[in-house]
């Protein structure tokens, strides 16, 4: 009798650090899974926020490129009724080198307008043939 009790307060004890060992792996995993799922919900918000971020800038690149065409169409239009209408060829020249430069600055250096020549007034030639002067 006193050796299986010996051997139950043995097997007890073992049975006692065995169970302390697990639950203190048991507690360590649960803050590790804390832990994680506190990143997570950062890395959530992140990733809204910067679906956000994208999708306003989408929206931003449209209307620009929206904008861009639209004003396009409009020097277009400018250049087809000055021809139309008569405009010395030379303006109506400066009007097309001037209506295919770029609307936008993408970070690489643009070469510089051409001269315009303004001897007699590029304005003045302009609206004096509109205005019939």
């Amino acid at each position: 009798l006193k050796r299986g009790n010996e051997a139950a307060r043995r097997a007890h004890a073992a049975a006692g650090d065995s169970f302390k060992a697990v639950s203190a792996h048991v507690a360590t995993l649960g803050n590790a899974n804390a832990r994680l799922k506190k990143e997570r919900k950062h890395l959530v918000r992140a990733a809204d926020l910067l679906k956000e971020e994208l999708a306003m800038k989408q929206a931003i690149y449209a209307a620009q490129v929206a904008s861009f065409s639209k004003l396009r169409n409009v020097m277009e239009t400018m250049v087809e009724t000055a021809d139309a209408r008569g405009v010395e060829p030379g303006v109506v020249e400066e009007l097309r080198v001037l209506a295919g430069l770029r609307l936008h600055d993408d970070g690489i250096a643009a070469p510089p307008p051409p001269p315009v020549d303004e001897s007699p007034g590029f304005l003045r030639r302009l609206s004096g043939r509109f205005l019939g002067t």
